[in-house]
């Protein structure tokens, strides 16, 4: 499971009436290290981007960013200290009276971990999925059928018949950025992206909204909550690295003994219980692994119900919900808001 102190994050910040320009005079005066950057400029690192955005922008410069309505662009920000200078940036917009947000503003997150694999960007993208009805519920109506971030419920047998082995080539392959949640940002930056939150410039909300997406994003990485193992792909040459790596997620590891047989040791190096070769191959459905137990790079749903029965033994499984690994302040924080959309309906 991912280690949430372990994230970095960016936030991108949509507005509307005011002049880039006046925005990074705001920020700049406030002590934080901001420049207004052209389309083509890049993102110094440590530097608080200010530039144009085609979708909120108005009389814009695209090569000086200049523009009345934009986006302020954040550099990688840590668990340890972000979410300070986040607050510092928040407080400094909230100065000009003249700063709006329109149902047309949005704010967008990106979240980068170390031991991001395919397995779970692929499992973020599909549990979001699934609560999404949750989550529009302490979101916008504005933010619920929005073009530019669709349900990603819609590629949901994509998801689950991909076969990409590398982050770079999920990103690749990824069908379009405009989703709910986006995995093409996977491939140019080693993030997700999430764009489905309204523009603001509340530091709370942006704040429970960032660490809300990090306790979901832990939540996709934890096998316990994993309902069905048959799309669960390894990147592993070893043999049978699935039964291995879902073994490894619940604390537990498959040791290879002699003459076929194989030993099952909990986090003490305590015996469990044993395995054979033949067994761990009918684990798996035909045309999946070859004879040495390797899986076979392009097969899809490998393991089937038999390691569902067998793998049942070794965990001790807990019913997926929205807030596994959510901090509780957070969780209230979100039920407060799905409260007040559901009376303002």
């Amino acid at each position: 499971m991912l280690n949430k102190d372990d994230f970095t994050f960016g936030v991108e910040m949509e507005y509307k009436g005011v002049w880039n320009s006046t925005v990074t005079s705001v920020l700049t005066n406030a002590g934080i290290n901001a420049k207004m950057i052209g389309y083509s400029g890049g993102h110094p690192s440590g530097v608080w981007r200010v530039t144009t955005d085609a979708t909120v922008s108005e009389r814009y410069n695209y090569s000086t960013g200049e523009g009345l309505g934009g986006e302020i662009v954040s550099p990688v920000l840590t668990v340890a200290n972000g979410f300070a200078e986040l607050k510092k940036v928040c407080d400094a917009v909230n100065t000009l009276n003249d700063l709006s947000i329109t149902s047309a503003c949005g704010i967008h997150v990106h979240l980068y971990h170390p031991d991001m694999t395919c397995n779970i960007a692929k499992k973020v993208a599909l549990r979001y999925g699934d609560f999404s009805a949750y989550i529009n519920g302490f979101l916008p109506r504005s933010r619920r059928t929005n073009r530019w971030a669709q349900n990603v419920v819609r590629l949901k047998n994509w998801l689950q018949q991909d076969t990409s082995n590398t982050l770079y080539q999920l990103g690749r392959r990824y069908p379009d950025k405009y989703y709910s949640v986006n995995l093409r940002s996977l491939a140019k930056h080693q993030t997700i992206e999430f764009r489905q939150h309204g523009g603001s410039t509340d530091y709370t909300k942006i704040s429970n909204w960032v660490k809300f997406l990090m306790g979901f994003t832990v939540a996709s990485s934890d096998t316990s909550t994993v309902g069905n193992f048959s799309t669960y792909s390894s990147n592993s040459s070893k043999a049978f690295g699935e039964v291995r790596e879902i073994l490894d997620g619940f604390g537990y590891k498959l040791v290879y003994g002699s003459r076929g047989v194989w030993k099952v040791l909990d986090s003490d190096n305590n015996f469990q219980a044993m395995v054979t070769n033949e067994t761990l191959f009918t684990f798996y459905n035909e045309n999946t692994i070859n004879n040495l137990g390797v899986s076979k790079k392009r097969a899809t749903n490998k393991l089937n119900e038999n390691f569902t029965t067998w793998i049942s033994q070794f965990t001790n499984q807990t019913t997926d919900s929205l807030y596994n690994q959510v901090d509780p302040e957070v969780e209230s924080f979100l039920q407060t808001r799905t409260n007040h959309f559901a009376n303002a309906s």
